[in-house]
């Protein structure tokens, strides 16, 4: 733990153990203790090390400058809410080489302030979530700004619990990549390429809400914007029948969407009636992935968004499914050069 400090290193091939297992239900959220934690610090190094077991977050890192995480070893279960990396309202990252099992989020940028979080690369990971592999909330009062992942791995967890996680996680993970903004944070210039997952129920999922929860102390702001976010070559296999979603807000559309040369098999085996059913504005819930329920399209079901752009998508299902691939809902300036199987 270190506050205001500048120039920190923690490298070695050791094992740090937090023992959370031995606290487990014997704290609320606010008292559990994080194994790494930094706070306004600037010139952070961590390298090598094996990290274990936290009763919380594993590393936490808020409003910190000039951070490097490489080649770290993570494995966090056995208590509550325990995600592997959350960098919160901190700039200029590096997350490079690490291998990360988690109960929660594995690698979470989220705003608990209004300093935005920018300047942040996730690259060369492998990664195993029972919740959200790649997330970027939900904690969204400031913002995110210029965040790059490329060449990760999602793999089911190592660790098998029968009685799941919080969500109606399980070791296959929610949902591989999930991107919100919630509390009146802004996203923008989002660049993610080179991601494989395997079993995630949910490949994808982007969300502009209005959920409004302020920090301590301030109010949160309306909703902000979301745009400029740019995928490229996303492979998911053995997603399962829900689909996923991309959604702004009737008075906030998302902007300039763009998809590419990405290949997305979906269990399939929908029921007619999906194609029809209601899906609610669900505006002010915590974003999951799977508050819409069943989509009405197998794929991508796509709702308040201008430029949305789709290029050289393949879809394919393991089961038949009467549900289209995408489906659009109050949308501008759509192009779709897709392939379905």
């Amino acid at each position: 733990m270190a506050y205001q400090k500048h120039g920190i290193m923690l490298c070695g091939d050791g094992i740090i153990d937090g023992q959370g297992a031995e606290i487990h239900g014997e704290f609320e959220r606010s008292a559990r203790p994080r194994v790494v934690w930094f706070g306004d610090c600037e010139d952070i190094s961590i390298r090598g090390l094996q990290l274990r077991h936290s009763a919380f977050w594993m590393c936490h890192f808020i409003c910190c400058r000039k951070i490097r995480v490489t080649d770290i070893s993570i494995w966090n279960h056995g208590c509550r809410n325990n995600d592997g990396i959350d960098i919160d309202s901190c700039r200029d990252v590096l997350i490079e080489g690490c291998n990360i099992d988690s109960y929660d989020d594995a690698i979470c940028l989220k705003c608990g302030t209004f300093t935005p979080c920018e300047n942040i690369q996730v690259r060369n990971c492998l990664v195993h979530s029972y919740c959200v592999a790649l997330k970027l909330g939900t904690e969204t009062n400031g913002g995110f700004r210029n965040i790059r992942f490329s060449d990760i791995q999602i793999l089911p967890s190592d660790h098998y619990n029968p009685q799941g996680a919080p969500d109606g996680g399980d070791a296959r993970g929610i949902a591989g990549i999930g991107l919100m903004t919630v509390d009146g944070g802004f996203m923008e210039n989002v660049f993610i390429e080179n991601v494989f997952m395997a079993s995630s129920r949910i490949p994808l999922f982007i969300r502009l809400g209005d959920r409004r929860r302020a920090f301590p102390g301030a109010e949160a702001n309306a909703p902000a914007w979301l745009k400029n976010v740019f995928m490229r070559n996303i492979r998911a296999e053995k997603a399962e029948a829900r689909g996923c979603y991309i959604a702004g807000l009737p008075e906030k559309h998302l902007q300039n969407i763009v998809l590419q040369d990405c290949d997305f098999e979906f269990a399939g085996g929908g029921l007619p009636e999906w194609m029809t059913a209601h899906i609610a504005e669900e505006r002010e819930t915590f974003p999951t992935g799977m508050e819409f329920g069943m989509l009405p399209a197998y794929g991508f079901f796509i709702r308040y968004a201008n430029g949305i752009c789709f290029r050289n998508v393949r879809f394919s299902t393991q089961e038949p499914d009467p549900r289209p691939a995408v489906m659009t809902q109050f949308c501008q300036d759509v192009k779709l050069e897709i392939e379905t199987q």
